[in-house]
């Protein structure tokens, strides 16, 4: 099992991954957005929700401690 960070996983194509890791998987996902409360049907055995801006360095570093994939799904 590997720990994946899923950064902008509000979007639809973060959205469409984060769906198949957790169909094809037994991965832990860290969930890094702005507003997070636009995320639904949380998994909390399998998910973890971090509110932030990835501009916000201090946050997202500690936000990175054991992660071991990161997915950048960043930009408009």
């Amino acid at each position: 099992m590997a720990n994946v960070m899923i950064l902008g996983a509000h979007g639809q194509i973060a959205t469409l991954a984060r769906h198949q890791l957790l169909k094809e998987t037994d991965h832990h996902l860290s969930l890094f957005l702005r507003n997070a409360g636009r995320l639904q049907d949380v998994n909390p055995q399998r998910e973890t929700v971090i509110d932030g801006d990835v501009t916000d360095t201090a946050k997202l570093t500690k936000a990175l401690a054991g992660i071991d994939v990161v997915y950048a799904n960043l930009g408009n």
